[in-house]
């Protein structure tokens, strides 16, 4: 019964998933009517190890700029 309820959660889960929003276009503008956050407590020490960090473009970016630029308006 556990086994049918996890999998009706993880169907459901990735039903609502919507790829369409997961990549905003260069020209759409952020919408502040919502809080987008990230937890990025660990960024200081995930930064000592000198991370290299890639946008949707496969290009090399500073992380505080791919939040930004994705629409992350609360760390």
């Amino acid at each position: 019964m556990h086994r049918f309820f996890f999998l009706f959660i993880i169907l459901g889960a990735i039903a609502a998933c919507d790829n369409d929003g997961l990549r905003p276009s260069e020209n759409q503008i952020p919408n502040t009517d919502f809080i987008s956050a990230a937890d990025i407590s660990s960024f200081p020490e995930i930064a000592e190890t000198n991370q290299l960090f890639y946008d949707f473009n496969n290009q090399e970016r500073d992380f505080l700029v791919i939040l930004k630029e994705n629409s992350i308006n609360t760390i």
